[in-house]
């Protein structure tokens, strides 16, 4: 054989050798699976975020966690003490969970939550890109399977996970994007769906549509795992009630069609408020740096919606923290959080708007008793 010949296919073959995913050994020493890739954006520093390994790193060891669109998906289970980020990470210990805590961390999301061990993550709450309502600079990409697989896994039984996302519109029909994720994390992933919620946004008034309704909505889903949500705290929801004091009597109807009488009783002052909450625009709020970011909403709605499905001294979880929204308002109430933001300049906003935004214990309390 020419020698020629000779090294080019074994140059080859030592390539596919090494690069390819589904090489796989039995010598899996109990590491927690890291990141599933080694693309991040651009380091605060300017550089690429990723150290280059002095020397050429083993082969890591793979596993198979899911498809994202046609692709599999691998997790490296073992690394070498010398491999570079691209190949692997530490295994997970206390000290490295913590240091994660109470920061907003400049990453892809599916890479960063690799780090996070198994049911660690009391709540999640995000509002994804879809559908390229905003181009966010072109810098974001959205695998909403892979990445509810990977918040299934970090979060506690019990957690639950809130996503706020809309449809977009084109050629006059929907995308049909926000239920498509609702079925694929329930019937693909282990999700339960607790509610649709809807955000009824107060719109411009002076926004006419000649060829379409206006879009003055967007869904909070409400997804939980395990057999039931740990924390349900609706006293801060609760709203007026139109026929207060009166007395209420009359019939309710049964399963089977029939009626049953109801006894007499007074209609309570406050009730809790129904599947569509209102809220005014980031727009109305006058904070000009959070309105840097092309995508926001309210802090109310973070606020109603971390006070009521988490606990003070709880982990608040953002994987696409944008302007820090959902990080501020979890620890102006008390709760750590965990902002993943792959822009650079996204995070500055996030970090400078904590550093702003900062509400003392004692004025947590009297904004509580306000709401209450």
């Amino acid at each position: 054989e020419d020698p020629e010949v000779r090294n080019r296919r074994r140059h080859d073959f030592r390539k596919r050798h090494e690069t390819s995913p589904r090489r796989r050994t039995n010598t899996v020493t109990g590491h927690v699976p890291v990141r599933l890739s080694c693309t991040v954006a651009p380091s605060a520093a300017g550089g690429s975020g990723l150290v280059a390994p002095e020397r050429r790193p083993a082969r890591p060891i793979y596993r198979r966690v899911g498809v994202g669109g046609k692709t599999p998906v691998y997790a490296i289970l073992k690394r070498d003490d010398n491999a570079s980020p691209c190949y692997g990470a530490q295994p997970m210990t206390g000290d490295i969970m913590t240091s994660r805590l109470d920061q907003i961390i400049q990453a892809d999301c599916l890479h960063e939550l690799a780090f996070l061990p198994d049911d660690s993550v009391d709540l999640t709450l995000f509002s994804p890109p879809y559908d390229g309502i905003r181009d966010y600079k072109k810098n974001w990409s959205f695998d909403f399977s892979v990445l509810g697989r990977q918040l299934y896994r970090v979060t506690k039984n019990g957690g639950v996970a809130i996503v706020v996302i809309g449809d977009g519109t084109k050629q006059f029909a929907k995308s049909l994007t926000s239920f498509r994720l609702a079925v694929n994390w329930v019937d693909e992933i282990g999700w339960k769906l607790f509610e649709c919620v809807i955000y009824h946004r107060d719109g411009n008034p002076g926004a006419w549509w000649t060829q379409r309704f206006r879009v003055d909505h967007e869904y909070i889903l409400i997804f939980f795992k395990g057999e039931r949500p740990q924390t349900f705290h609706k006293n801060h929801l609760m709203v007026p009630s139109k026929h207060a004091g009166r007395i209420y009597s009359g019939t309710d109807r049964l399963t089977n069609g029939g009626f049953k009488r109801i006894t007499p009783k007074a209609v309570n002052t406050l009730k809790c408020r129904g599947t569509v909450w209102q809220y005014a625009t980031s727009n109305t709020e006058g904070n000009r740096l959070k309105l840097q970011h092309p995508a926001t909403f309210p802090d109310k709605l973070a606020e109603d919606l971390i006070l009521c499905f988490s606990r003070p001294g709880e982990i608040v979880l953002d994987p696409m923290c944008g302007s820090g929204t959902t990080c501020v308002v979890a620890r102006n109430n008390n709760r750590r959080y965990i902002g993943i933001e792959i822009s650079q300049e996204y995070c500055e906003i996030a970090r400078k708007r904590l550093e702003q935004e900062f509400r003392s214990v004692e004025q947590q309390y009297m904004f509580q008793d306000q709401s209450l």
